[in-house]
């Protein structure tokens, strides 16, 4: 009788764990979230030179343009800004962090990765 219900059992039991294991791949307040990563390329303004390495941060200003900032400063802007990054900054946080990949010798232009 004993291990009858216990072969039942052990159904259910592998059924409500998968259910559990799936609860937990869901990204919740206490768990992690998934890694959103795109590169971006900026223009340099206010005679600022970007250096490969370098890390900025990205804001989005309220009029949805896509700034590059260093303090308080505005050190360039990126011009056409993918809508999926301006429509999640918008929503979730209004500014990124980022690390200058590369620097384009002619234009000055750098290519920047958010993470």
């Amino acid at each position: 009788m004993g291990t009858d219900m216990i072969e039942k059992a052990a159904d259910s039991f592998e059924r409500k764990q998968r259910r559990c294991l799936d609860a937990l791949e869901d990204p919740t307040l206490f768990t992690g979230t998934p890694q959103f990563s795109i590169a971006v390329v900026a223009t340099p303004e206010n005679g600022h030179v970007f250096t490969a390495g370098e890390d900025c941060r990205l804001a989005l200003d309220d009029e949805s343009r896509l700034l590059v900032v260093r303090g308080v400063s505005v050190i360039g802007r990126v011009e056409r800004p993918p809508p999926s990054l301006v429509n999640t900054m918008r929503c979730a946080f209004p500014s990124a962090l980022g690390t200058v990949n590369s620097v384009f010798s002619l234009t000055g232009m750098a290519e920047i990765q958010l993470e």
